[in-house]
């Protein structure tokens, strides 16, 4: 098997998580039923409350590509063009197969 891995963070000005979070549930839901999502969370730091991780595994890099180009995507970017973001650090790794872990502990 061969596909992406998109990981990172964002971090955002104090109370915009909490803003932005049923704009988030919605891109969420949407993103999980496209052809190709495998994984797409988005999940809340304790340690720093202003910062979401970000995790997505997806069949393929065309997948991801047309992940971009949804309609729900473009109203993401939409609302984030109103959102205090004050850091953004997220990339995508190719990668292939998917051993489990015990096979690296051995």
């Amino acid at each position: 098997m061969s596909g992406v891995i998109v990981a990172g963070h964002v971090t955002f000005a104090a109370g915009e998580v909490d803003r932005l979070a049923p704009e988030m549930d919605r891109v969420i839901a949407a993103t999980r039923a496209e052809p190709g999502c495998e994984v797409y969370t988005y999940a809340r730091l304790l340690e720093d409350p202003d910062t979401i991780r970000i995790f997505e595994i997806w069949e393929s890099g065309e997948a991801l590509r047309a992940h971009f180009k949804t309609p729900h995507m473009a109203a993401w970017y939409q609302t984030l063009t109103t959102a205090q973001v004050l850091n953004r650090d997220v990339k995508v790794h190719p990668f292939t197969g998917t051993d489990p872990v015990g096979a690296y502990r051995d």
